[in-house]
C-alpha cells in the first residue's frame, strides 16, 4: 500500500509540475506576443516619420 501512495503522489507532483511549465510558457508566450506588438506600432511610426520627412524634401525641389 505504501508503494501506490507514493506513486500516487509523484503523478500528483509530476501534474502539478507539468501545469506550471505550460502556465510559464503562456505566460513568456503572452509577453512575446506584446512586445512583438509593441514593436510594430514603433516601427509603424517611424515608418510614418521618414515617410513624412521624405514628403517635405521631395516638395521642397
Amino acid at each position: 500500500m505504501p508503494d501506490l501512495a507514493q506513486r500516487s503522489l509523484a503523478d500528483v507532483v509530476g501534474q502539478v509540475s507539468l501545469l506550471d511549465a505550460f502556465a510559464v510558457v503562456l505566460r513568456v508566450l503572452g509577453l512575446v506576443v506584446a512586445e512583438l506588438l509593441a514593436d510594430r506600432g514603433q516601427l509603424l511610426a517611424q515608418d510614418e516619420l521618414a515617410l513624412v520627412r521624405l514628403d517635405a524634401l521631395l516638395h521642397r525641389f
